[in-house]
């Protein structure tokens, strides 16, 4: 995900774009951004439906603009780039943002599947030689086997951004929302028991033997270990039962 910011933030800062075009979105609608502006049928925002009124003013590659810029963001409620960098951990209500709107699509369509009918307004040839190697080399970094045999173009871009939209985005939300999921009551419980069963069932008797405890304490370690086990064993049992069942 890192590179492919990256390969959007040159992007975004290339001349690629017909002139006036960053200009434009940048100064009349720097308020607004690519979320918003799809939702604008929510009605929440009027500027959102002042853009949707002049769109088209550079045959439609606003709409990219704004996208990629979009995928620049780290918070979905903000719509300028000051300072771009990338984060430690991507955070879910961005990554949900950028599946929600399929982000990354863009790139695919513009560039790939209508790209003959925008090639005026979005000219890879314009872009830089040494942004072109640039892209190409965090390409590569993302993925060698797809990409290391390819030289820049339109097509290039096109499949990064079927990439990103179709595997890459979708992939991390889903290990995102994983990894900050609560973990269960029962795995909690059983860290506990297993806790317990180490206290009692190791340590308690390693410490009988250095100390010379009374024979009391062997028996308390034996007992509640025995306790323990038992609970253990009948917590589980029904669960055992019910997958054997199920099974069947």
């Amino acid at each position: 995900m890192h590179h492919f910011r990256n390969i959007i933030d040159i992007l975004v800062r290339s001349e690629v774009w017909n002139t006036g075009l960053k200009e434009y979105i940048d100064k009349e609608f720097g308020d607004l951004n690519f979320f918003t502006m799809k939702e604008f049928y929510k009605g929440r925002s009027k500027l959102a439906l002042e853009y949707i009124e002049e769109n088209n003013r550079y045959g439609d590659s606003e709409n990219l603009y704004l996208e990629a810029k979009s995928l620049l963001l780290d918070d979905p409620s903000k719509s300028k780039v000051d300072t771009f960098s990338n984060p430690r951990t991507y955070s879910p209500r961005i990554l949900r943002k950028w599946v929600e709107h399929k982000c990354g699509s863009g790139i695919w369509y513009y560039f790939g599947y209508k790209y003959a009918s925008y090639k005026d307004e979005l000219d890879v040839n314009r872009i830089y030689e040494r942004h072109q190697e640039k892209i190409l080399s965090y390409a590569v970094q993302l993925d060698t086997h797809r990409y290391q045999d390819m030289g820049f173009s339109e097509d290039l871009l096109s499949k990064l951004g079927e990439q990103m939209s179709e595997e890459i985005i979708p992939r991390l939300f889903s290990i995102t929302i994983q990894s900050q999921q609560r973990i269960p009551k029962i795995i909690n419980f059983a860290f506990i028991l297993l806790a317990l069963l180490t206290m009692l069932g190791v340590f308690l008797p390693i410490g009988i033997l250095l100390f010379q405890l009374p024979l009391f304490f062997s028996y308390v370690s034996i007992g509640f270990v025995c306790s323990i086990l038992l609970f253990m064993t009948l917590s589980i049992y029904p669960f055992v039962i019910k997958e054997i069942n199920t099974g069947r």
